[in-house]
């Protein structure tokens, strides 16, 4: 049984190994899903991809990175939703912001710019370009500042 277990795990091991770049590097948005499409075309609709990353994370899914020729990064997820919008040392358009996060930033930081705003299944990270970190949870109550 421990030799079935470990030619099991081995063979898993080199099959991760071998499927682990699969990376592509394109520049055409068609590769993109159609709502990751829309949402570029919506709130940057005059900026130029430099760039476009598919890392395919076999099997389960796939994310892309979209780098802007102004130097944004939006990533995407297998659905074409974003997850992470970093516009650098520009302010990140209003749209990806809930408000809760925008008035809570504006009381504790006036006048303070979001310059990249992430998240997931738990929370919402954001930073300001003071460089001050803000994490929320899905309730948008702040849980943490770095």
């Amino acid at each position: 049984m421990k030799k079935v277990f470990a030619i099991l795990t081995i063979g898993f091991a080199i099959a991760a190994t071998a499927c682990a770049d699969n990376d592509v590097i394109s520049r055409n948005t068609n590769d993109l899903p159609a709502p990751a499409r829309a949402t570029l075309k919506q709130h940057f609709p005059h900026a130029k991809v430099s760039y476009i990353k598919i890392e395919k994370e076999w099997p389960w899914s796939t994310t892309y990175e979209v780098q802007l020729v102004h130097g944004a990064e939006i990533s995407f997820n297998s659905k074409g939703e974003w997850i992470e919008v970093d516009c650098k040392q520009e302010a990140v358009p209003v749209a990806f912001i809930p408000a809760q996060i925008r008035n809570q930033v504006e009381e504790m930081f006036p006048g303070e710019q979001i310059t990249k705003i992430e998240k997931d299944s738990r929370d919402y990270e954001v930073e300001l370009y003071n460089d001050v970190d803000l994490k929320f949870n899905k309730k948008f109550k702040i849980v943490e500042v770095d």
